[in-house]
Formats: C-alpha cells, sequence, structure tokens
C-alpha cells in the first residue's frame, strides 16, 4: 500500500456516522467480554450499544447513538 490515507479535520463528524476499527496483533488474542467492551465504548463513544458479539469469529458490531463532546 503506497497511499496514505489522511482525516479531513475542517468537516463536522456526523452522529450515527459508521467506522471500522480491525486491530491487527501480532499473536492470536481473546476478544473481550461484551460487557466490558461495551463500558469502554460508552466511556469513549458516550452512547453506545452492541447489537452483535460472535466470541468465535472473534467480531463485536456497536452503534454510537451519539457521540459526546468530551
Amino acid at each position: 500500500m503506497d497511499k496514505i490515507f489522511q482525516q479531513d479535520l475542517t468537516k463536522e463528524e456526523k452522529v450515527s456516522g459508521i467506522f471500522v476499527v480491525k486491530l491487527l496483533f501480532k499473536a492470536p488474542v481473546t476478544l473481550p467480554a461484551r460487557k466490558q467492551m461495551e463500558t469502554v465504548m460508552q466511556k469513549r463513544l458516550g452512547d453506545a450499544e452492541c447489537f452483535s458479539y460472535d466470541s468465535d469469529t472473534a467480531v463485536a458490531q456497536f452503534a454510537a447513538t451519539r457521540l459526546s463532546r468530551t
């Protein structure tokens, strides 16, 4: 990949925007518990809810319904 992606900070952030986060690790890791992940997401994003969690495939999906401004 030779292309560098950079966020445009001149644009207002949109509530209910979709974003994907894929964490990359050198070695396999265990997916944290659903409640633990939900607590951290709510702390960082404000109103957030886990609508899909599958520890077998290590996929968790969250909806940020209202972003905090802190």
